[in-house]
């Protein structure tokens, strides 16, 4: 019999045998989850109660078991996809993942798995018709999903193990500083007032785009996450916020300034179910956070336009002044990454650059 042991954050199987030499033998999973250490503790042991895995000679990371099944590309796809949404993956991925993986299917066909080779894949993923961006998208997914068909037993190794990632195009990020959130919620002031005064809305009908508009930049909440906020999400008496499904699908909290709380003050207060932002006649209930997140967005877009803002700045760029407000005040990327909940560091250099780009352009106007 074997036992799951975790060490340092990664996963053991330990195997018995009082006629071996030594009679335990501890061997490495190469996971971290303990979901996939449960998956291929299942598989290992069950090669070894059928004799077929011998963990004192055999690398349970290139064991290839005898039975087993030779997945298509769709085939493994559509368990890898089953996957991930047990894990929790947001829809949205799990979507993105589905169409990459596709389109490689369309292009080269439903090969076995095991068919795949480095020149087929790098093929497609470095084709010259697309950009850099789209290549190292491309090879992001791929491997991601070959290394999952790896960690389940479908697949002796990733093709793609030793091959780089395509360079990628390096976009800044469209941000927009505390001036630009003046004048958009200044039009939306403006519109607010117009209607009302036309009775074309109820009192704080309107307005409340641009309480969810400050509280995004002083927050660096993301469109969808502003979407699910209810009061019930707030701890003033902590200064705490609780972001109940982020990106990642994980929760965490997030501090609750001076300015943030500010924000708050001036938004109509109600039970602990009610959404925190929206239209007095929308925020109790059930709600379709997408369709919500997606008409801010666009009303986000009229008022840009109204503003005379000709900057392609969208509702996403709230969450990048946040994150551009922390670099230009001296802020680490470690500091940003955390405040930000970015999944690496890297992202959280970009806007430290940005800062540098920034103060570069200050000094030339000293001399």
């Amino acid at each position: 019999m074997a036992s799951l042991i975790k060490q340092s954050g990664h996963y053991y199987l330990q195997f018995y045998d009082s006629n071996r030499r030594p009679k335990r033998k501890k061997v490495a999973l190469g996971v971290s989850t303990k979901q996939d250490a449960e998956k291929v503790e299942r598989r290992l042991s069950t090669a070894y109660a059928n004799g077929e895995f011998d963990p004192w000679t055999d690398n349970p990371r290139t064991f290839k078991s005898k039975d087993r099944e030779r997945l298509s590309l769709s085939e493994a796809l559509e368990r890898f996809l089953e996957d991930k949404s047990e894990e929790g993956l947001a829809q949205k991925t799990l979507e993105t993942y589905q169409g990459r993986v596709g389109r490689l299917i369309e292009t080269i066909g439903d090969e076995k798995l095991e068919a795949l080779a480095p020149s087929l894949l790098n093929e497609w993923i470095r084709a010259g018709d697309v950009t850099d961006t789209t290549r190292h998208t491309r090879y992001r997914y791929i491997s991601a999903f070959l290394n999952h068909c790896v960690k389940q037993g479908w697949l002796d190794e990733n093709p793609l193990e030793n091959t780089n990632a395509p360079s990628k195009e390096e976009k800044l990020p469209k941000t927009m500083y505390p001036k630009d959130l003046k004048r958009i919620c200044c039009a939306v002031h403006e519109d607010y007032e117009d209607k009302r005064e036309r009775g074309l809305c109820d009192p704080n009908e309107v307005i409340w785009r641009g309480w969810a508009f400050r509280f995004a930049f002083y927050t660096g909440l993301r469109g969808g996450e502003l979407a699910r906020l209810s009061f019930k999400h707030i701890d003033r008496d902590r200064s705490l916020i609780y972001v109940m499904r982020q990106k990642n699908n994980k929760q965490q909290t997030i501090p609750l300034t001076s300015k943030a709380e500010q924000v708050l003050g001036e938004v109509p207060k109600g039970p602990p179910e009610m959404y925190v932002f929206g239209g007095p006649g929308t925020r109790m209930g059930s709600r379709n956070c997408t369709a919500w997140r997606n008409n801010l967005s666009r009303a986000f877009r009229r008022y840009r336009s109204a503003a005379g803002i000709e900057r392609p700045i969208t509702l996403h760029s709230l969450r990048h002044g946040f994150c551009t407000a922390l670099a230009e005040a001296g802020k680490s990327a470690a500091t940003i990454k955390e405040c930000a909940r970015h999944a690496s560091i890297t992202t959280s250099m970009i806007y430290v650059k940005m800062s540098n780009e920034h103060l570069k352009r200050e000094m030339e106007d000293v001399f």
